[in-house]
C-alpha cells in the first residue's frame, strides 16, 4: 500500500509492503532489509541521473531512531541533491529522502523530495514530517521496537 502527498514544493509517497515475504525481521539489521533498502537507494540514484534529471549527489545518511522501555526501533535514510532540468534551461535544485524500517513484517519506506528547498529546511521539513507520522501511529509504532539489551556490539 502506497499513501501519494503533493504540494506545489513538495511531494512524497509512504509504501507499506512485504515482497511476498511473510517472515521480515523487525528492525535494521536483516539481510532482507539490507538488501531492499540498497535497492531502493539505487533505483533512485538511477532514476536522479536520467534526462531531465542530473548532477545527482549524496548528501548525509543516517540511522535515525526512538526509544522506549529500554528498546529502540531504528531506520536508515539517505538523502540526495539533483537537478532537474526545466524547458526554459534552467536548473532545478532538488532535495530527496529515502527513509526505511521494518515493522509489523512490512517494510515501511518514505520517499520525500522538494525543490528549491535549502539542505536545512529540507532536513527540519523530512524530521517534522516523520515525528508526526510517529505520533500519529505510537501504538503502532510500538510494533517497531527491538530490544537492544542483548543485540552484541
Amino acid at each position: 500500500y502506497c499513501v501519494r502527498y503533493a504540494s506545489p514544493q513538495d511531494h512524497g509517497q509512504l509504501c507499506v509492503y512485504d515482497q511476498g515475504n511473510a517472515n521480515l525481521q523487525t528492525g535494521i539489521d536483516s539481510d532482507d532489509f539490507r538488501q531492499e533498502f540498497d535497492g531502493v537507494v539505487g533505483a533512485m540514484l538511477g532514476a536522479l541521473a536520467t534526462h531531465p534529471y542530473h548532477d545527482a549527489k549524496f548528501m548525509l545518511d543516517g540511522t535515525p531512531s526512538i526509544s522506549a522501555d529500554e528498546k529502540t526501533a531504528e531506520a536508515k535514510m539517505k538523502m540526495f541533491t539533483s537537478k532537474l532540468a526545466l524547458l526554459d534551461g534552467s536548473d532545478q535544485n532538488n532535495t530527496h529522502l529515502v527513509f526505511m524500517t521494518i515493522g509489523l513484517k512490512k517494510f515501511v519506506k518514505l520517499n520525500y523530495s522538494a525543490k528549491n528547498m535549502s539542505p536545512a529546511d529540507f532536513t527540519q521539513r523530512s524530521r517534522d514530517i516523520l515525528e508526526a507520522f510517529i505520533r500519529f501511529n505510537g501504538a503502532t509504532m510500538e510494533a517497531f521496537l527491538v530490544d537492544r539489551k542483548s543485540k552484541v556490539e
